[in-house]
């Protein structure tokens, strides 16, 4: 039932060693991985299905939640390290641009769309992909590539879309750029799903969060949001609250929020998550990020924008999409 084909494997320049595989299973996928290993301890598993990140480790610690099988990574409802897109987060059906109504293909009753149509959605499709390297050899770009077609998913335009991960030799961190433009006036809001657990972690009692943000999404009981407002004052994001300790703040006992960075501190975008062994580190050109918590054990952020504001993820013809993330690891011990 499931052949692996090695296409390219050690290609070896400056230490940073690519291995391409294609998988093929019962002919229902195209699926390509890429695994790049760098001189500073970083280990990264890459997927053209949904331009996704299947595992990271950094000096041999596992940092990222996935399936335990390729085949149920790429199958998995939980979006695990894919590409969201065209627009990420909820969006109630149908959407008016230009006063003119778009129906979206919702799955269920509620007229909820989620991450632009669940496991229809782009992050459950192949990726075309190139690999580049620069000019002096210590950095690869890892480049897929998507058009979504005019109103295949509800939204109106021919979107070309880029996803670039970054990867350089001397550096304890990868960059994704989020790269896309359409033909027509459309929504345009993409991000990442990785869910990130260092060590393999059984709770979040050891984990802190720190970011410079001071405003977020209140959702009503479809979680869609109905305004932005102050974050209250008994959550803090200051890095002295465990993240276990956020959960039992509030109701229901998790988190699936957006929160807004307040730039009135800070022009740099940063969200560090550590526990006693790792440090993140996500800087991003993103004015938002979503903050949700699986399994009271797992910790997705989502950098991207603020879809209550929907003049900010409307996009006119040929108008450019351009952000991007950098994340950087640090060991602590």
């Amino acid at each position: 039932n499931e052949r692996i084909v090695t296409t390219l494997i050690g290609t070896i320049i400056n230490c940073l060693i690519i291995n391409i595989m294609k998988l093929i299973h019962k002919n229902e996928y195209n699926a390509h991985w890429f695994t790049i290993k760098t001189n500073s301890g970083l280990n990264v598993c890459l997927c053209n299905i949904g331009a996704s990140v299947f595992k990271i480790k950094y000096k041999d610690i596992d940092c990222l939640y996935a399936p335990k099988t390729k085949k149920d990574f790429i199958n998995s409802f939980l979006f695990c390290g894919k590409t969201l897109g065209r627009v990420a987060c909820r969006l109630h059906n149908p959407i008016f641009i230009d006063n003119k109504k778009y129906e979206l293909p919702v799955s269920d009753n509620s007229n909820i769309f989620l991450h632009s149509g669940n496991e229809k959605s782009l992050s459950y499709d192949p990726f075309e992909y190139e690999v580049n390297w620069s000019k002096n050899k210590d950095t690869l770009n890892i480049e897929f590539k998507y058009i979504e077609k005019d109103l295949v998913r509800g939204f109106p335009g021919n979107c070309a879309i880029k996803i670039i991960y970054q990867f350089n030799d001397n550096l304890d961190s990868f960059k994704i750029i989020f790269d896309a433009v359409s033909d027509k006036k459309t929504y345009i809001n993409l991000s990442n799903h990785m869910y990130f657990n260092f060590n393999n972690d059984v709770d979040l009692s050891r984990y802190f969060i720190k970011c410079n943000v001071n405003k977020h999404g209140l959702t009503n009981k479809e979680l869609l949001i109905v305004d932005n407002q102050k974050i209250p004052e008994y959550l803090t994001f200051d890095g002295k609250q465990s993240i276990k300790e956020q959960i039992e703040l509030i109701y229901p006992k998790t988190f699936d929020d957006l929160l807004i960075f307040d730039n009135s501190k800070s022009n740099q975008n940063l969200i560090d998550i550590k526990n006693d062994d790792i440090e993140l580190k996500i800087k991003t050109t993103f004015p938002a990020f979503n903050y949700f918590i699986y399994d009271n054990k797992f910790i997705a952020i989502e950098p991207q924008k603020n879809n209550f504001l929907v003049d900010s993820i409307t996009y006119d013809k040929n108008q450019r999409f351009l952000y991007e993330s950098i994340y950087e690891l640090k060991k602590l011990r």
